[in-house]
């Protein structure tokens, strides 16, 4: 028999940073109620002259994202994935979800990982 766990919640990796509320807003939207949401971004701890260092190499490694103050930014696929697996990887949470949208946008995307 299934026990329902204590304290239920999900972290989520955005790949720009947080806070992102209405991210979270639309994740809260298709949860169960008493689900939390532990949000955290790819980007969190870099500055604005630290992100714009890592621009994209090529059409393909290229992610576009709002940063919290509004402004979209296009930069390398390549780092948020390594950072995104590095704050996954330290992330002691059942469950993380990602998203992002190559650019230009034209899908969204997301993954759902157990760990």
């Amino acid at each position: 028999m299934n026990k329902p766990l204590k304290h239920q919640r999900i972290g989520v990796v955005v790949i720009g940073q947080s806070p992102r509320p209405s991210v979270a807003a639309e994740i809260s939207a298709v949860l169960s109620p008493g689900i939390s949401i532990e949000l955290r971004g790819a980007l969190d701890g870099m500055s604005r002259a630290e992100i714009e260092a890592i621009p994209p190499t090529d059409g393909y490694d290229t992610l576009f994202t709002l940063l919290p103050d509004g402004d979209g930014i296009i930069i390398s696929k390549k780092q948020v994935e390594r950072r995104a697996s590095e704050r996954l990887a330290s992330s002691s949470r059942t469950a993380s979800t990602s998203r992002c949208w190559p650019a230009p946008v034209n899908s969204r995307t997301s993954h759902l990982r157990a760990s």
